[in-house]
């Protein structure tokens, strides 16, 4: 390798889009040191916000994925790799990981990289079965939490030395509010700010747990009449969760509003910030909430404890306890001081250990030892072909 040549980083993701494992992965690309590392993205399908990677002068590679057997893909990677003398392939989440460490295994890539971003326990056998043997000739294997970490121990048998836990991270910087505009947003969303509001940021699918939040919600409309809940996420439960609704009794209180990408902006709006997920892996919506600085209420699934401290930091309760979320919620609307100081606690937690640039810094020194390791060994299994 040149002198002045860069090392080339190839980021494998599912799809572009606003998403967790999305999010995490083109943080990791704009974040990276440009004078030393040149982050290419590659998304298996999909890609939808790939031009606002252009600002940042990073090329963007899409795949174009037709149905669960492509593998036209793996050739695809495998032409990627050996146009572009990738030193690094980095994969995030299930399907990456398998076309890109397959790619990366045949185009004898120096470094393999993989993150997986949520629990084992979800898989399928053959997805476990199939991430032990890739995991033989993968480099490191990146947790997003301990919980993450424990549970692919403990499902797939791989070697701890194998895996390392690097949590996710946020900018800071690029949550700033503007709170001339928050009025006028607050009237767009439908929100009274003399009332109260509760804010909820994930996608409307089974595992945010949504019908566990309007279920709380009823309880907490019982005590407090006028309470809105603003629920920010698309997805395929929306007509069911606006029939649960309306079932429910609780039309009046329920704003679903829909995607945002506007999050600050909105938790700025809030009175608590409530995340009533049954499965999650590191929580970018939970550390947005934390940047906001507004009292948090989260279940105890997924790094949710180890991000917030149940009683200092935030509330934590017991995943699909309906009860428990709603008599939460009440307790921060009952105790504003209490819940003020949660939040400020849980807003100095985040700048102290989940910040953007902890997370780059933590994953660019990972780079490297594995390739200074992987320039001073003898026998890898390619070296003997």
């Amino acid at each position: 390798m040149g002198m002045n040549r860069k090392i080339k980083v190839l980021i494998v993701v599912y799809r572009l889009k606003i998403a967790g494992a999305e999010n995490v992965a083109l943080s990791l690309a704009k974040g990276l040191n440009k004078e030393k590392y040149e982050p290419i993205i590659c998304c298996l399908k999909d890609n939808k916000i790939g031009k606002e990677l252009q600002d940042y002068n990073i090329r963007v590679f899409n795949l174009n994925k037709i149905g669960r057997f492509d593998f036209t893909v793996l050739f695809k990677l495998l032409k990627l790799i050996k146009k572009e003398k990738v030193d690094i392939i980095h994969t995030h989440s299930f399907s990456p990981n398998l076309w890109g460490r397959l790619a990366a295994i045949i185009g004898r890539v120096p470094v393999i990289i993989s993150t997986e971003h949520t629990v084992a326990t979800v898989k399928t056998n053959l997805h476990k079965i199939i991430d032990k043997i890739l995991a033989k000739f993968t480099t490191k294997i990146i947790s997003v939490s301990m919980v993450v970490r424990n549970s692919i121990l403990e499902e797939e048998n791989i070697s701890p030395d194998k895996i390392l836990t690097i949590y996710n991270g946020i900018d800071i910087k690029s949550l700033s509010v503007n709170k001339e505009d928050m009025k006028k947003k607050s009237g767009s969303l439908g929100i009274d700010l003399s009332k109260p509001v509760v804010v909820s940021v994930g996608r409307l699918e089974p595992p945010k747990g949504h019908i566990h939040l309007l279920e709380a919600a009823k309880i907490v409309t019982k005590e407090f009449k006028s309470v809105q809940f603003l629920i920010i996420g698309d997805g395929y439960l929306k007509p069911q969760l606006e029939k649960m609704a309306a079932n429910l009794g609780i039309t009046n209180n329920i704003i679903f509003a829909g995607f945002r990408s506007d999050i600050a902006d909105i938790l700025s709006l809030a009175d608590i910030a409530v995340m009533s997920s049954v499965r999650e892996g590191f929580s970018i919506a939970l550390l947005e909430y934390m940047a906001s600085g507004k009292p948090i209420v989260v279940t105890d699934v997924g790094g949710n404890k180890e991000a917030i401290e149940n009683g200092v930091s935030g509330l934590i309760v017991p995943a699909c306890d309906t009860k428990a979320l709603g008599e939460a919620i009440l307790y921060l609307l009952k105790n504003k001081d209490i819940a003020l100081e949660l939040g400020r606690k849980a807003k100095r937690k985040l700048e102290a250990e989940f910040t953007l640039t902890n997370m780059v810094n933590k994953i660019q020194q990972l780079y490297d030892e594995c390739r200074n390791r992987r320039k001073y060994a003898r026998f890898f299994w390619w070296d003997r072909l």
